[in-house]
């Protein structure tokens, strides 16, 4: 979804930290159900991706790329900044898990282990999956392709173009911020940190673009695929160094270079 329909957004890092921040507080501060945490910081997520997506929609291309960016690295800053709220440079910690889910005489499952905290991800992976796969093969994913392949046809036809490009953009943002939120109550501490390697970073947002193309970004299967076949491979370990200097920055001309 990141780099579907000719609009390619390098800011995911961003809505997977609003999705970690929320769900974390939420749960910390406010006591609420981590499940219902989770969701609200998807919703959450999806506010602020609609609210970009009217200003940001009349960029295009790297532009478009480039203000994605720009919205990550602000929300990154306002998690730095604002010490009071998300702990500042220091972060978070003792963040909880999620409630044991009771299966009545079958016993509960609890997510206190790494092994059980892995199924509940493969389980919501899986789910998220499928429901990204039925909206590709909806009427909604034939008015993207249509819009991916014409516009201004797709326009004439009667298709609100504008409409369709921010439900994909807050679609997105909210499966993204569900991932953050999930890392969230698995590592158990956040910290709003940039470098290379933390899933907040620029470098975050791009590598999810680069296992898109490695895959295919043509298929719905492409960034599963190309996240598999480069994940800790010597050459994704050579491109990480070679970027290092880069990405440590947050540099949007990065994008645009690598999009080029």
């Amino acid at each position: 979804m990141p780099c579907s329909r000719r609009q390619i957004s390098m800011g995911s890092a961003g809505f997977m930290l609003v999705g970690a921040y929320t769900s974390a507080l939420l749960s910390m501060k406010a006591g609420v159900n981590v499940w219902l945490s989770l969701l609200l910081g998807g919703l959450l997520a999806m506010v602020i991706a609609f609210g970009a997506s009217f200003p940001f929609l009349r960029a295009k291309g790297v532009y478009f790329a480039i203000l994605t960016v720009m919205l990550s690295e602000v929300l990154r800053n306002i998690a730095f900044y604002w010490s009071k709220l998300t702990g500042g440079y220091s972060g978070l910690a003792h963040i909880p898990v999620p409630e044991p889910i009771r299966l009545g005489g079958l016993g509960t499952i609890s997510f206190d282990s790494k092994a059980h905290y892995y199924y509940l991800v493969l389980v919501v992976g899986i789910v998220c999956l499928f429901i990204m796969y039925r909206l590709e093969r909806s009427w909604l994913g034939l008015m993207w392709s249509s819009i991916n392949e014409n516009d201004q046809l797709a326009r004439s036809c009667g298709i609100n173009i504008k409409r369709h490009k921010q439900l994909l953009i807050v679609v997105t943002a909210f499966f993204m911020a569900i991932a953050g939120g999930l890392y969230a109550h698995y590592a158990g501490t956040l910290t709003p940190s940039g470098d290379p390697g933390s899933p907040f970073g620029f470098s975050a947002s791009l590598y999810l673009i680069i296992y898109m193309m490695v895959g295919g970004e043509g298929y719905f299967a492409g960034a599963i695929v190309g996240g598999l076949s480069s994940y800790d491979s010597p050459p994704a370990r050579q491109f990480a160094a070679a970027i290092h200097p880069t990405t440590h920055g947050g540099s949007p001309s990065a994008g645009g270079l690598c999009l080029s």
